[in-house]
């Protein structure tokens, strides 16, 4: 099990001239709800530094898991093999993970077992975005391909929501290409390259969240958030 970059920040939104703004302002905004909905005994499944803890206010307990022992979680181990009883939690988070692990299907099940009937689980994926975290990277998932996976498991979906249409996620490419040069970090190519590109994206944040509300087209979304229910 892997965890994005996404995982791994302190803040919950990117500055607005930075090169994940656009998911990243999306993701955390549309989380809020169904997070609200996350009550009891809470698995926080590729826990990362914990960005998403202040959206739970409704939860008793929290338990932090991840791969890496270095974000210091409760229980470390990969997400396929849950060192968990079962029906031993009512809710479960899980936000971009499940592409990073060979098998994401042996995840959703994993989660079904150790949740409770009627457990609430939230689970983001992507549908597009760039290769990160390589060599562990290997889906990208479609609304149908999610609720396939949920049901197989024995989990009924309540709610799906996409992050960004299709300017947001024209705009989150462009940044990517303008941030993720090979260039030699430290360099003098590298300083003019970062001053570039922090200038060129806050035009183009801002722009795209604009057009991506005049002209929402959610088909070709980056990401999507999924509020599911054990039955």
């Amino acid at each position: 099990m892997r965890t994005t970059g996404l995982k791994r920040k302190a803040t919950l939104t990117d500055p607005i001239w930075s090169v994940s703004f656009l998911v990243t302002r999306a993701l955390s905004k549309d989380l809020v709800q169904p997070c609200s909905q996350l009550t009891g005994r809470m698995l926080d499944l590729g826990c990362g530094n914990r960005p998403y803890r202040a959206l739970l206010p409704n939860i008793s307990a929290y338990t932090a898991y991840d791969v890496d022992s270095s974000v210091q979680p409760e229980a470390v181990g990969t997400a396929s093999e849950l060192p968990f009883a079962s029906a031993s939690f009512d809710s479960v988070l899980n936000t971009q993970v499940i592409e990073h692990v060979e098998e994401p299907w042996r995840v959703i099940e994993e989660i079904a077992r150790v949740l409770k009937p009627g457990g609430k689980l939230v689970l983001s994926a992507p549908q597009g975005w760039r290769l990160h975290e390589e060599p562990h990277d290997f889906y990208r998932f479609t609304h149908y391909g999610l609720t396939h996976l949920l049901a197989r498991a024995g989990m009924q979906v309540i709610e799906f929501k996409p992050q960004g249409g299709a300017w947001l996620t024209i705009g989150q490419n462009i940044n990517n290409h303008l941030w993720h040069r090979k260039l030699a970090k430290g360099s003098l190519a590298w300083f003019i390259n970062r001053g570039l590109a922090s200038a060129a994206s806050l035009c183009i944040n801002i722009i795209c969240v604009t057009l991506d509300h005049i002209f929402y087209d959610p088909g070709d979304t980056c990401n999507y958030v999924v509020l599911a229910e054990r039955l």
